[in-house]
């Protein structure tokens, strides 16, 4: 047996030339930047109560010198704003000072000044309102001079009618007056008015009596119109009711009819149902089982029945066939068999003849 070998060194693969050895070298480093680190236990700081106070007071340190130099900037910042505020502070009481001093001078002049704009004010209102009297005095003036002018035009107009109630005066002497004529006039002008408005206020009740009788007069036409019409619609209905009323009652009576037809009908499908039945258990020895309300279990008795003859019927049918053919000519029933079939055929016949004699619809009683 071969022997294991301990030395297990080997030499190593050195690349001798320069741009080789380079380019590997260059692939290592990206290697180590781009794989994931991991410090190995024994570079690690342990996790022990010394460990912990030391990194507590190295941080303690660092803490403190950051503090001493953010003081130490404080204290220059403080520095420097006490100073602005000295000199704000002196600006203020000096800006106080010319307040205090310049203050009266101000009020004064603002007193002074309120009263020149309330004097010129109402003097500016006073001007107006003297304007607004000027205006409106020139628009009298203007309407009086043009009524006289109207006045003079209308009394050369009218002053020939002055001289014609002059003529009258003197003419009838029972006017003293022009009043009296005008007075005269006006009285017979507000008689006629008077007579004209009650001519018109009859005139106007004569034709509101005359528009109230051709109202009422077409208002009973339209009802006599209306009353015709429902007179005949109730004629018409009538009619209508009376042939619906005949044609109901017919009906009733053929649904009498019908209902009696079809009891009867009914009737006589129960009784031969119960008939078979009766004849099927009297044929088979049977006790009858159901009584004479329960149709569908003597339905489906009697069916039962008729299927199991008509399955001995094809027996029957099969085996004569059987017994004809030269093959089987010596085959011969027992007695037994033919007692069998005798009485199954005796049952099949019956059945029959009481079927030929039932009524040939069947239903089941109607509720």
């Amino acid at each position: 047996m071969d022997s294991v070998p301990t030395d297990l060194a080997y030499p190593a693969d050195i690349e001798t030339a320069p741009e080789k050895a380079v380019a590997d070298y260059l692939i290592s480093r990206k290697l180590e930047t781009e794989l994931i680190k991991k410090v190995p236990d024994w570079d690690v700081a342990r996790d022990s109560p010394d460990a912990n106070l030391l990194l507590a007071k190295r941080a303690l340190e660092e803490t403190k010198c950051v503090l001493k130099r953010e003081k130490a900037i404080c204290d220059e910042r403080a520095t420097v704003i006490n100073k602005k505020w000295d000199e704000l502070r002196k600006k203020q009481n000096e800006l106080r000072d010319s307040f205090f001093e310049n203050s009266s001078v101000i009020k004064k002049n603002y007193k002074e000044r309120q009263r020149s704009k309330k004097q010129i004010i109402g003097e500016e209102i006073e001007e107006q309102r003297i304007e607004e009297e000027i205006a409106e005095l020139q628009k009298k003036l203007q309407l009086c001079n043009e009524a006289e002018a109207v006045m003079l035009a209308k009394v050369n107009e009218f002053k020939m009618y002055e001289e014609y109630l002059q003529k009258v005066i003197d003419t009838y002497p029972e006017f003293n007056s022009i009043d009296d004529v005008l007075n005269r006039y006006e009285s017979l002008v507000e008689t006629r008015g008077k007579l004209k408005r009650l001519q018109e206020t009859n005139i106007n009740l004569v034709e509101k009596i005359r528009k109230d009788v051709e109202d009422l007069s077409e208002e009973n036409i339209k009802e006599m119109q209306e009353l015709t019409q429902k007179l005949s619609d109730l004629r018409i209905k009538k009619y209508h009711v009376e042939a619906e009323i005949d044609h109901w009652s017919q009906a009733i009576e053929r649904i009498k009819d019908l209902g009696t037809e079809d009891y009867l009908e009914i009737t006589k499908a129960i009784d031969g149902i119960w008939l078979i039945y009766m004849s099927m258990c009297d044929a088979r020895k049977h006790k009858p089982k159901f009584n004479k309300s329960q149709l569908k279990e003597q339905l489906k008795y009697i069916v039962d029945n008729m299927n199991i003859l008509h399955e001995v019927l094809i027996e029957a049918h099969r085996f004569m066939n059987k017994s004809k053919s030269p093959s089987n000519k010596h085959e011969i029933p027992s007695k037994r068999e033919l007692d069998e079939w005798s009485v199954d055929y005796e049952e099949f016949q019956s059945i029959k003849s009481t079927r030929a004699k039932a009524p040939s619809k069947v239903s089941e009683p109607k509720c």
